[in-house]
């Protein structure tokens, strides 16, 4: 049994006894698709491309505050934001990880490319709220744990990157946090009863506008007008209360490759109300 684990520098005893507290906190999940099958035909040079990545995550982690990455499952990585280190943006610095952790992924696809390796793919998901840390077990086995919500929403918004053909997809409440400055772009209204009795929107994080540092300028830079999406997720929140005459004059002037969730939503639902049922299972 391993008792303690390093995570950029923060020992974490697992042995030792933790009291259960809930605590709002950001949880990033981060996957390599592929990794099982690339290291059983490619194990030396899989398992030397695959500790860089790691490397350059735990790099991310030291410059961007407030995250702990543990566990870790070798494709599957699990990192909190406000747990063990106090970070009162976390939301925002998990938002900002993950586009950093998959833009440092994307220059590591190319190494995996120039070795003549399949090229695995990333996928991401972010989730905010209350959650239970502590330790939890026996006395012959136990180990600091983090339980709640938000664990199982970042994790489904992972599975979710594959279904919808992105790379990070955060849950409404990230959206609503981290907003401005960061972009977002609603994928869907969906209903997953292991979360939430009610439907809730999820997007995909698109990246992390400019910040101007004079006041006056950065009041504009930040502010919701300034949105690229605005009228995009205006049409979304008329949709889904059957306003959908109004919804489409939001649409006139909106890319087709921005509206296109949204319009196959409404050929789904044509009188609005859309919400997609997500299997229990997934």
């Amino acid at each position: 049994v391993v008792s303690t684990q390093s995570t950029w520098g923060l020992e974490i005893d697992h042995l030792q006894m933790v009291e259960l507290t809930i605590k709002k906190i950001t949880v990033l999940v981060a996957n390599l698709h592929g990794f099982h099958g690339l290291i059983l035909k490619h194990p030396a040079s899989t398992e030397k491309l695959h500790s860089k990545l790691i490397e350059n995550i735990l790099e991310v982690l030291n410059e961007i505050k407030g995250g702990i990455a543990d566990p870790f499952y070798g494709d599957h990585l699990l990192v909190t934001f406000n747990s063990l280190l106090s970070c009162s943006s976390h939301y925002h610095n998990a938002c900002r990880a993950a586009l950093v952790i998959y833009k440092n992924f994307e220059n590591l696809r190319q190494e995996w490319a120039k070795a003549d390796l399949e090229l695995p793919g990333m996928s991401l998901g972010i989730s905010s709220g209350s959650t239970y840390i502590g330790t939890l077990g026996c006395s012959a086995m136990k180990r600091l744990s983090i339980v709640g919500p938000a664990v199982s929403c970042a994790c489904l918004m992972e599975r979710l990157c594959h279904h919808y053909k992105v790379s990070i997809c955060v849950d409404n409440v990230v959206m609503d946090l981290a907003k401005p400055p960061f972009l977002f772009k609603i994928l869907d209204r969906i209903m997953y009863e292991k979360i939430s009795d009610q439907p809730t929107y999820i997007a995909e994080l698109v990246g992390e506008g400019k910040v101007a540092t004079d006041e006056w300028m950065y009041e504009l830079s930040t502010s919701e007008a300034n949105d690229p999406y605005l009228n995009y997720h205006n049409a979304w929140k008329l949709y889904v209360n059957g306003r959908i005459d109004e919804s489409m004059t939001y649409l006139e002037n909106v890319d087709l490759n921005i509206k296109r969730p949204l319009i196959e939503a409404m050929q789904r639902s044509p009188k609005g109300q859309h919400f997609h049922q997500i299997p229990w299972l997934i």
